[in-house]
């Protein structure tokens, strides 16, 4: 199913050729990759997609924005087979081109991603690109809800993003046009990488994706996500499931993108803010880079929260919480920016895990298995309006610690900037 030019493994180009959609009286959205039939046969690609180009295709498209404006509710939900993907954007799942197009999507409602549950790459993305899929990327991508749900769900290679990129995918981003990602919700936004317990998913605000880039490629585009009266939380995967990741910031797991003075801007108006690590080998955070990843990465990073500030690591294997560039195991050489995290009347609480690497910090770099070089820079503000507590658990695993400052275990090299501590 698909609204827009192109089609599946198709070529071409496509140039100044907008998408709007509308809906009246309470009308809602819903993009749903398909599902086996109940008797026999597949359903293997059958994608639901706003947007030029379809899986498998090599469309350039430019000057065709997408606009989506919903009385209602918008649900992009992965389906139930291979590459039953759901996107709002230019691609699709295997394209190779090249987008620069802004995307607009406003919602009376709720708006939903969530992967699928059987079937790899099975997505749900507001964003050019899609799962492999390479060629440059730009554009700005604003989203305006009353409530956020992001969800990657379970399987290899399924997730939910708001953003240019995807799994594996390749090119730079925000290159040729401005492509900022502006996410501004009435209510609750709620991260979740995984909650099925298996495969590797990722769940992001920002730019790339699992696996993306690679050596040269480049992200420019600041990031800003407000909550106006409810509050905002990024949650890793249950269980043992391996791999995923939850995060606001451009890069992903094992990216190879660089980003450069590309700011971040994280609000919950009226609410409180939660970054909580689960799941082995499960980075959450609000920072660009992501575990194991190798591009350098700079920007300041501001968070902001009427109520609690927390950050909370979690019961596996490097499954951290973090506020700041990097990320466990992450190469890049060099992270720079300042750091603010201002609760204005609750608390700023860092909790560490209980297993290897469950770390808890506020600062660039993170924790390293093997000893490792960076340059990490930047002044750090840390403001509550009761108080900081920063708490290591007593029965927390090797190599588990909580931090307000650049570092971390086994991260070796330069490190400067103030830190300031205020409650």
């Amino acid at each position: 199913v698909q609204v827009g030019h192109g089609g599946r493994s198709t070529n071409g180009v496509v140039q100044n050729a907008p998408v709007s959609i509308t809906t009246q009286n309470g009308g809602s959205l819903t993009l749903q990759g398909g599902s086996p039939p109940a008797t026999s046969g597949s359903s293997n690609r059958t994608y639901a997609q706003v947007g030029h180009g379809g899986w498998g295709s090599a469309v350039d498209v430019s000057g065709s924005d997408l606009t989506a404006s919903i009385d209602g509710a918008i649900s992009l939900l992965g389906g139930n087979s291979a590459d039953a993907y759901a996107q709002l954007g230019h691609g699709g799942r295997d394209a190779d081109a090249n987008y620069a197009s802004n995307i607009s999507v406003t919602a009376g409602g709720a708006v939903e991603l969530r992967g699928g549950l059987i079937g790899d790459e099975t997505y749900a993305q507001i964003g050019h690109g899609g799962a492999n899929a390479d060629g440059t990327k730009d554009g700005t991508v604003e989203v305006t809800a009353a409530s956020l749900l992001l969800n990657g769900r379970d399987v290899n290679a399924n997730y939910a993003q708001i953003g240019h990129g995807g799994h594996n995918g390749l090119g730079s981003i925000g290159g040729a046009l401005a492509s900022n990602i502006t996410v501004t919700v009435t209510n609750d936004i709620d991260l979740l990488g995984n909650d099925e317990g298996s495969g590797t998913a990722h769940t992001q605000i920002g730019h790339g994706g699992h696996n993306s880039g690679a050596a040269g490629d480049t992200v420019a585009g600041t990031i800003s996500v407000t909550s106006q009266n409810g509050s905002i939380t990024l949650t890793g995967s249950v269980g043992g499931s391996a791999n995923s990741a939850t995060q606001i910031g451009h890069g992903g797991y094992q990216s190879d993108y660089a980003v450069s003075d590309q700011g971040i801007t994280v609000a919950a108006d009226a609410g409180a803010i939660a970054v909580i690590g689960s799941g082995a080998q499960n980075q959450t955070q609000i920072g660009h880079g992501g575990e194991l990843s190798t591009g350098a990465m700079s920007g300041a990073i501001t968070v902001t929260a009427q109520d609690d500030i927390s950050l909370t690591g979690g019961g596996n294997g490097d499954s951290t919480a973090q506020i700041g560039h990097g990320g466990a195991d992450a190469t890049g050489g060099d992270y720079a920016g300042g750091i603010e995290v201002h609760s204005s009347a609750g608390a700023v609480t860092l909790t560490s895990g209980t297993n290897t690497d469950a770390v808890a910090q506020i600062g660039h770099g993170g924790p390293y298995g093997a000893a490792t070089s960076a340059s990490l820079s930047g002044d750090i503000c840390v403001v509550a309006g009761t108080m900081v507590t920063l708490d290591a658990a007593p029965d927390g695993g090797n190599q588990t610690y909580t931090q307000i400052g650049h570092g971390g275990f086994n991260l070796e090299g330069a490190k400067s900037g103030d830190i300031t501590v205020t409650s």
